[in-house]
């Protein structure tokens, strides 16, 4: 068998009801196209999940030509992540968040787009997922929207390669010899392994501007407050990727811009249960070295405000607005 040109790569974890219109997404877009059903490959990884995850697979199993079920021992999400890509075959593959789906046209495309070998990296935009289920209807994509660049620092400040999952394609071979699973920033491995390849590339970086792929049917990651870590973890990564290479003037001002929004992130973590306790408080402080004392001290006073009242003011502040 020939090697798949691209592999969906996959982790996932008790969210089998998303993982399948997932894997559906992918599905109607193989039926009926030997190209595509020979040049990609389908690759779950499940992180030992307690639902019917499992049955769904094997059931998809049955459907598609190349399709890989790696079942692991319960590890952290970033091993998920990498177990994926590791047991991937393609020349390239496209991380997926498993309650991701991906437009109907957008694999022909994107397989256009990689056959040829060309880039190490591509990035495709995204929105979010809507109920009418419309990415299942057959859409046409304009190759106008694509956008070739050279330099990795324009191709990471233009925005074009978010830290968002389900948006980033890469050569494998390449990711492999990158990806550091000993020192990495918790729950970043698989952006970080992404921007390191940007510096190193001697490629051109394609970016799709038109959504590729809808997101978000579980924000699971703001659970517990998750927004908090998740823009903390954001600033610390800005920092690391200093050493990358990239530019590191363009970083310090946008860190001092973002840090201003440090009092929102935090009403809206404790507004999704963010526990308080000093341990966290701590965290907070420890990596606020670039924000204002008098911006601190207003974090400070939020902190302590009671997370049932912060959700009280704003669910009363949403009444209002309808």
């Amino acid at each position: 068998m020939n090697r798949p040109t691209l592999s969906i790569c996959i982790p996932t974890y008790n969210r089998a009801h998303y993982l399948e219109e997932c894997l559906e997404s992918i599905n109607i877009q193989l039926t009926n196209n030997r190209v595509l059903s020979d040049s990609i490959e389908v690759v779950v990884s499940d992180n030992h999940s307690t639902d019917n995850t499992a049955q769904i697979a094997k059931k998809y199993e049955s459907v598609f030509k190349n399709f890989k079920y790696a079942l692991n021992d319960g590890v952290e999400y970033d091993l998920n992540v990498y177990n994926a890509v590791k047991n991937s075959t393609g020349k390239y593959c496209w991380y997926m968040g498993d309650d991701d789906v991906i437009m109907n046209g957008g694999l022909e495309l994107i397989y256009n787009c990689l056959k040829d070998d060309h880039y190490d990296v591509a990035c495709v935009e995204a929105e979010p997922i809507t109920a009418s289920k419309d990415y299942l209807i057959k859409k046409h994509f304009s190759k106008n929207l694509l956008i070739e660049e050279n330099d990795f620092n324009e191709f990471y400040f233009k925005g074009y390669c978010k830290g968002i999952l389900s948006v980033l394609i890469f050569n494998r071979e390449i990711w492999i010899g990158t990806v550091d699973t000993l020192n990495y920033l918790k729950s970043c491995l698989y952006y970080e392994t992404v921007l390191k390849m940007l510096v190193s590339t001697q490629k051109k970086m394609l970016y799709i501007k038109q959504p590729i792929v809808m997101t978000g049917q579980d924000c699971r990651w703001a659970e517990n407050g998750g927004e908090l870590f998740t823009f903390i973890n954001f600033n610390i990564l800005s920092e690391v990727i200093i050493a990358f290479g990239f530019d590191k003037e363009i970083i310090l001002k946008g860190l001092i811009k973002n840090n201003k929004r440090l009092p929102i992130i935090l009403l809206m973590a404790k507004g999704h249960g963010l526990k308080c306790n000093i341990e966290n408080l701590k965290y907070i402080y420890k990596n606020s070295q670039r924000v204002s004392f008098l911006r601190l001290c207003l974090v400070t006073l939020i902190y302590f405000i009671p997370n049932w009242l912060v959700v009280i003011i704003r669910d009363f502040r949403k009444y209002l607005k309808n």
